[in-house]
């Protein structure tokens, strides 16, 4: 390969191979490779590839309701806190209601 890159004037005629091996070896010499492999999947940088690697991840995470798909989970406990919530509240108005009836009655 370095034959190949040195004849097309990639590599100039004053590196050798051992210097070229050194470079490619070196981390510091490829900053933005991160950015370049997420542009080649349609990002415009790797923080927006590994935001939306997280966000898919945690929206598969969600569990639905097996009787209703199209609730998650978390919909399906805010609806049944709001259910014991309106039951609690209708006991206690019955529960009112009916000491008002027996403190009429005495």
């Amino acid at each position: 390969m370095f034959d190949y890159l040195r004849k097309f004037e990639v590599i100039p005629e004053w590196m050798d191979a051992d210097e070229y091996k050194k470079l490619l070896e070196n981390e510091e010499q490829f900053p933005n490779m991160v950015d370049v492999l997420a542009r080649m999947k349609d990002f415009p940088d790797a923080k927006t590839f590994h935001e939306f690697t997280r966000v898919k991840s945690h929206l598969q995470e969600v569990d639905t309701d097996p009787r209703d798909p199209g609730v998650p989970r978390q919909a399906r406990d805010a609806r049944a806190v709001d259910e014991q919530a309106r039951q609690r509240a209708a006991a206690e108005q019955e529960g009112e209601e009916e000491e008002e009836e027996g403190n009429g009655n005495s």
